[in-house]
């Protein structure tokens, strides 16, 4: 199974530039090969974030206390379409196997989230990215 582009962009209207869609062929390249590698089906959780969607669904998540909406970062790299978060199962299976095998992520030029980060009330995933976050560390707290 391959993520597509149009499973990362989603149903959103907006368009995505050059350089943006530029960085969602390297991500998307990246990631699937990482699954291939490690034999992980898996759908998009979270793909692009454009910026005014990824801000709307901040003030949601603060303006309710978390209810509703998604904590998203200010910068996040969804916006400039360098990150994914891929569905992963009650056990997080995909995260920690990425965790436990680190030097699957350098070969594929991918950074991904601690699985502490990525454990949600309703489900889990795991977020990686194909630039390095400022701790240049392989698996990262954000």
């Amino acid at each position: 199974q391959v993520i597509t582009l149009n499973d990362y962009i989603g149903s959103h209207k907006d368009i995505p530039t050059k350089e943006e869609a530029e960085q969602a062929v390297i991500l998307l390249q990246r990631v699937n090969a990482l699954l291939v590698a490690c034999g992980f089906k898996t759908t998009v959780a979270s793909g692009w974030r454009p910026r005014a969607y990824n801000e709307a669904q901040r003030a949601l998540w603060q303006a309710t206390g978390g209810k509703e909406g998604a904590n998203t970062a200010v910068n996040s790299k969804h916006i400039t379409m360098q990150a994914i978060d891929l569905r992963d199962n009650e056990y997080q299976q995909i995260a920690k196997h990425l965790n436990e095998n680190r030097q699957i992520l350098a070969e594929h030029k991918l950074w991904m989230e601690h699985p502490a980060s990525t454990k949600g009330r309703f489900t889990n995933w795991i977020h990686v990215q194909s630039v390095p976050p400022k701790s240049g560390n392989l698996v990262f707290f954000p």
